[in-house]
């Protein structure tokens, strides 16, 4: 009789964890999506991205849980100008023949008030830098931006970054995977 019940009640409790919502969603980043970049955190020249792919797993109502990992293709990197192109793609700048990828990498989430905030390494040159930042998350879209030294990744190009830092705009539209 023990071991009926007990069978019964190892039943309840597997059925019952079948029915658990999942509320973490994994998520892709739509098909066509450019990262915006302003090489002059202060002048508004924005240079593009192709080529972003990211792993995404988000809790809105558990941030703590989430985490990303996202990749772009330095090489897609296009100023408007094709000369300015080929210079950004130049050893002291990207030096993207050596370096073809710049990867993100989440260590935390959390909530900050009505948004998020996430805390992750960001590797470019191969060079690892941490950063954080705020975003939100709405209508299936995740927007944040945040700044980064060029020093800090070895861009040394005279003219490159005029201010010597670098504006990364970030609006992500995303679809469950």
């Amino acid at each position: 009789m023990k071991a009926i019940k007990l069978l019964a009640a190892v039943g309840v409790v597997v059925i019952m964890s079948a029915c658990v919502i999942k509320n973490t969603t994994d998520w892709k980043v739509k098909e066509g999506y450019t990262v915006k970049v302003f090489r002059n955190a202060q002048i508004q020249y924005p240079i593009y991205f192709k080529g972003l792919k990211a792993d995404i797993s988000f809790d809105k109502e558990h941030p703590e849980k989430s985490r990303i990992k996202a990749t772009i293709d330095a090489t897609t990197v296009d100023t408007g100008v094709a000369l300015m192109t080929e210079h950004a793609k130049e050893e002291s700048v990207l030096h993207t023949a050596k370096y073809p990828v710049i990867t993100f990498e989440s260590n935390s989430f959390r909530k900050k008030d009505s948004a998020y905030e996430i805390t992750g390494n960001l590797t470019m040159k191969g060079i690892t830098k941490a950063v954080t930042f705020p975003f939100t998350f709405e209508n299936d879209t995740f927007a944040g931006s945040f700044v980064i030294k060029a020093a800090d990744f070895n861009i040394t190009r005279n003219g490159a970054v005029p201010s010597g830092e670098i504006k990364i705009e970030l609006i992500i539209p995303v679809t469950n995977k």
